[in-house]
């Protein structure tokens, strides 16, 4: 169990690393405002919860959950 949520927590830190940083070669590139690219993650947030079978509600929850308990600056995206 232990090797699996180091594997988990590896790939997901990974995943926002790639994230991270194609995220900052765009807005060098593009200028992005933060409503697109709000708009580019949430849409590929909802894709992969209803790809992976979650419930509107408990995806919304989810979401709250997770908006609510970060700091501001933690939530931006530069």
């Amino acid at each position: 169990m232990r090797h699996n949520f180091k594997e988990f927590e590896k790939n997901v830190i990974d995943l926002y690393d790639e994230l991270s940083s194609a995220l900052e070669a765009a807005d060098e590139k593009r200028n992005l405002s933060h409503a697109e690219v709000l708009c580019v993650l949430g849409n590929m947030a909802c894709a992969a919860a209803r790809d992976s079978g979650l419930s509107r509600e408990v995806f919304i929850a989810t979401m709250e959950m997770a908006y609510m308990t970060e700091s501001i600056d933690s939530r931006q995206i530069h």
